[in-house]
């Protein structure tokens, strides 16, 4: 796909701009699960303890929910705000940095904040306070 953007415009950085899109739309639409009282990290709550809807019953576990939602649109607002600006002053050399040092060790650090807000909350995914 990257590819594809290339070849179509001539530029080189079009590489980096599906990744770019990518990010914005997954921003906007976590975003919107979140605004909308429905955030996406609940269905896989849902999912853990079997019924993909149950954890709406409760406050504490829908405002959880949307902090592990948060917790995937950091790194895809952090990346669009850097790689963006990068894209448009056509810094290749620093557009491919970027997107290795946002890439995996962006993702790791946000799943272990994920773990770390689940580790200190005192509600947990099966409605049990620990």
């Amino acid at each position: 796909l990257a590819a594809l953007f290339a070849s179509r415009s001539g530029e080189a950085r079009d590489v980096f701009l599906p990744g770019i899109l990518y990010n914005s739309a997954y921003a906007l639409v976590l975003t919107a699960t979140i605004l909308i009282g429905w955030p996406l990290m609940g269905f896989l709550v849902g999912g853990l303890v079997g019924d993909l809807t149950s954890w709406r019953q409760d406050p504490a576990m829908r405002r959880l929910c949307s902090r592990l939602t948060w917790f995937l649109i950091l790194p895809c607002v952090l990346r669009v705000a850097v790689q963006y600006p990068l894209w448009a002053a056509d810094e290749i050399a620093l557009l491919a940095t970027s997107k290795i040092v946002l890439g995996w060790p962006l993702q790791i650090a946000s799943l272990l904040g994920m773990g770390w807000l689940l580790s200190r909350n005192s509600t947990t995914p099966n409605g049990d306070p620990r």
